[in-house]
């Protein structure tokens, strides 16, 4: 079933957190959680033209001038037969006035035999130290990332929540997640309304490219391939519950059709 090629091409584990900030079923919330804590949830479906193909949601939590974010993320249906994908993903830091600000990130996901853990430490506006395991074992065409590649990056889920007194599509986003060191490109396509069926929501529409900057194989990449996207959009509204913006729904346009990673809940 040649559909199901777009899963292994979009690195669903990997690429999905990436593009989205964090795509996974949110972990349960502590019982007794402070009673001043925040908490924002989004859920995620993910289709290639209707066809089902992973499920997704992300916790944010505020308590104070703490935050932290929790997923997992899982392919589904028929998708699920060709190649099992499964991924948690969970980021902590400081608020500093709007900006979430990270201090460390973890992910961790199965992708048929496959199993990894990326884990990286932030530090002074950039990352601190990273490691993977198991230990990455580059092949000669791969591309290195230097100090100067990260020494301005945020992790793939705080990343993408931004202050709601910004324009969310006036933004180049430096993301590594630690492996791959990529800029989100976004540009400004105006003002749409956002409907999941339950809720209407005022999103501002960006125009998305990923440009690689290092830590993929060169010429032989599937980041490259999706990095040659020119048509990509993602969605950012504003939470009701948090003075931040955050994505509601990517578009990915392929030569199997379109994959739509829409927003089902969005909220407390």
């Amino acid at each position: 079933m040649d559909q199901i090629r777009v899963i292994a091409l979009y690195r669903p584990a990997r690429l999905a957190l990436l593009a989205l900030s964090a795509l996974g079923v949110a972990a349960p919330l502590n019982s007794a959680l402070p009673a001043a804590t925040i908490s924002h949830v989004t859920d995620y479906s993910i289709t290639l033209s209707g066809l089902s193909l992973a499920k997704a949601s992300f916790r944010t939590e505020i308590a104070g001038k703490d935050f932290q974010i929790q997923g997992q993320f899982k392919t589904t249906g028929l998708a699920r037969l060709f190649r099992k994908v499964e991924g948690t993903a969970n980021v902590s830091g400081k608020l500093k006035g709007d900006n979430f600000v990270a201090e460390s990130y973890r992910s961790d996901y199965v992708a048929g035999t496959a199993h990894k853990v990326y884990q990286v430490s932030f530090a002074g506006g950039g990352v601190k130290s990273f490691q993977a395991e198991p230990p990455l074992n580059p092949p000669a065409n791969w591309v290195p990332v230097t100090p100067a590649d990260i020494a301005r990056a945020v992790d793939p889920l705080s990343g993408l929540i931004l202050p709601a007194d910004t324009n969310p599509c006036a933004a180049t986003i430096p993301v590594f997640d630690g492996e791959a060191r990529t800029d989100f490109q976004l540009t400004d396509k105006g003002v749409k309304t956002y409907s999941n069926g339950r809720e209407k929501l005022e999103a501002h529409v960006c125009g998305f490219r990923i440009g690689l900057k290092a830590g993929y194989r060169k010429g032989k990449s599937d980041m490259e391939y999706v990095a040659k996207l020119k048509d990509m959009e993602i969605w950012f509204a504003k939470s009701p519950v948090a003075d931040v913006y955050a994505p509601v729904k990517i578009l990915v346009p392929t030569g199997f059709g379109s994959v739509e990673i829409a927003a089902t809940r969005f909220g407390a």
